[in-house]
């Protein structure tokens, strides 16, 4: 079986929102700095929640950037891997990126042939089913 890919919309949907609630906190952490005396106890509380919240909203922005960025290459590194174990399926080209019915360059028992990937587990290469292997 061929794994479908993780949408990743809704992670990204939500990593938004919380940076910018992480950074609107420590806004609003700022302006309550400036309300209060310097030195305070309110003053250091208020400073250290503003410190926290920008900390947290950049680590949630770094977070999401690491996943826009790696998210196709690890779906088609295990997408590589499931063909490579389960079809005899590899890849031609290094690096090779894969998209459900597109083609593709494979080698298939020592021949270079285009395959074609439709997903959940049927691979068709130059015009034959691949079987799975058992």
């Amino acid at each position: 079986m061929i794994p479908a890919p993780v949408p990743v919309f809704p992670i990204v949907a939500i990593l938004v929102a919380a940076a910018g609630v992480f950074f609107y906190a420590s806004f609003l952490a700022g302006r309550g700095i400036s309300r209060s005396d310097r030195g305070s106890a309110a003053w250091r509380r208020t400073f250290a929640v503003a410190i926290a919240a920008a900390v947290l909203g950049v680590a949630t922005s770094a977070f999401l950037v690491n996943i826009l960025a790696s998210h196709d290459r690890n779906y088609n590194m295990v997408v590589w891997a499931s063909l490579a174990k389960n079809y005899g399926v590899q890849s031609a080209i290094p690096d090779q990126g894969l998209k459900e019915g597109v083609p593709f360059a494979a080698i298939v028992n020592g021949k270079n042939v285009q395959c074609t990937l439709n997903l959940p587990q049927t691979v068709v290469c130059d015009g034959e089913t691949v079987p799975a292997n058992s």
